[in-house]
C-alpha cells in the first residue's frame, strides 16, 4: 500500500464549512507541504483539477493553483516522493497534455503520474464553453479512450 497526501491546491479543502478559515493556496504553503510530506516518508504528493469555485459565503475552491503547473515547480524542489498531477479531460487535448507531463516526468527524474478525471460538474466546463452538452454526464467515460491509445 502506498500513502500519500492531498496537497491543498483549492482554498476548502474538503470542508464546505465556515467554522474554521481557509487560506489560498500559495507557492510558499505548497511547497511547505509537499516538503513535510517527503521528509516524513510519504508515498506521493496529489494535487486536484478544479476549474470553478461553488461561491457563497464560504468561497469553497473559489481560488486554486493549477495542478500541472504545481507539480512541475514541485519536481524540482522535491527529491524522492511521487507526484500525481490531474487533468480534466475536457479542458485539454491529449497531445498537449503528453507533452507537458512529459516535461514533468524529465524534471522530476521518472516520479511524475497522471490523473485524468472526465468531468462531471457543468458550471466548471461552462463557463468556458467546453461542456460538451448534458446527456455527456451519462457518457463522460467515452471520449477518455483517445487518452488511452498506444
Amino acid at each position: 500500500m502506498k500513502l500519500g497526501v492531498v496537497l491543498p491546491v483549492a482554498n476548502g479543502g474538503h470542508i464546505l464549512s465556515k467554522a474554521s478559515e481557509h487560506p489560498h493556496p500559495t507557492w510558499e504553503f505548497e511547497r511547505e507541504v509537499a516538503l513535510t510530506a517527503e521528509r516524513l516518508g510519504y508515498d506521493y504528493i496529489f494535487s486536484q483539477v478544479t476549474l470553478r469555485g461553488w461561491g457563497g459565503a464560504t468561497e469553497h475552491w473559489d481560488y486554486q493553483a493549477d495542478s500541472l503547473t504545481l507539480m512541475a515547480a514541485l519536481a524540482a524542489e522535491t527529491e524522492n516522493i511521487g507526484l500525481v498531477g490531474s487533468v480534466a479531460i475536457p479542458t485539454m487535448h491529449p497531445a498537449m497534455a503528453a507533452r507537458m507531463c512529459s516535461s514533468i516526468g524529465q524534471i522530476s527524474g521518472d516520479r511524475f503520474d497522471l490523473n485524468l478525471v472526465t468531468g462531471w460538474n457543468k458550471p466548471q466546463y461552462d463557463q468556458m464553453g467546453l461542456w460538451p452538452g448534458d446527456d455527456y454526464f451519462s457518457n463522460r467515460y467515452e471520449p477518455s479512450w483517445v487518452w488511452w491509445r498506444p
